[in-house]
């Protein structure tokens, strides 16, 4: 260690997150702050009976948390995705329901306001409460940065920008635990044609 002391790790539980970044905002150089998510905090992640709603939740990270999150004792799941259920996504679908989950199935634009709320009302007429969204959506639409067009940059900004602020501001009134927003690494450290 050349002399430097040893860093010194302080462990927050996940139900800490707030006091954990407080901390990491003035702990020293030799400190590290880590977030333990054991399984304690498992159970509160997953409330069987709440609704939990997964945009982009055909493709396969969807489709892997919804599974993920049915395994962890999900009982209500929404599933959404701008065209609906794809054939590819039926068998893990129905793999769900096979574990007891009910599994509603739904066509909307996240990033179309109007859209959203007529599905949230669907949802709060159908299904338990909602307390939990994880917002996976996203849209690509790949080319250099000179040959974007002011079209392009609205389509991938549409799902996951407009659709993030459409989710938050609509559940607002809700009683919602869990709001996760799913990001890739290309938005920090940047990969062709993917600027927008």
């Amino acid at each position: 260690t050349d002399g430097l002391p040893l860093p010194k790790t302080i462990v927050f539980e996940a139900s800490k997150a707030v006091q954990a970044f407080q901390h990491a905002q003035v702990a020293g150089d030799g400190e590290k702050v880590v977030l333990s998510i054991g399984s304690g905090s498992r159970q509160s992640v997953v409330a069987q009976e709440e609704t939990m709603l997964i945009t982009g939740g055909y493709g396969a990270l969807g489709l892997r948390l919804a599974k993920h999150l049915v395994s962890m004792g999900a009982r209500h799941i929404v599933l959404l995705g701008r065209r609906g259920p794809s054939e590819d996504s039926q068998p893990s679908i129905h793999e769900m329901e096979a574990a007891g989950a009910r599994v509603m199935c739904e066509a909307c634009d996240i990033g179309q306001r109007d859209s959203v709320a007529q599905l949230l009302a669907r949802v709060s007429e159908t299904m338990p409460a909602l307390g939990a969204v994880y917002h996976a959506a996203g849209e690509l639409d790949d080319k250099l940065l000179v040959n974007q067009s002011r079209a392009s940059l609205q389509r991938t900004f549409q799902a996951k920008v407009l659709g993030s602020w459409n989710l938050h501001e609509l559940t607002l009134g809700l009683q919602i635990r869990v709001f996760v927003m799913f990001s890739s690494i290309v938005s920090a450290i940047g990969n062709v044609g993917q600027a927008a």
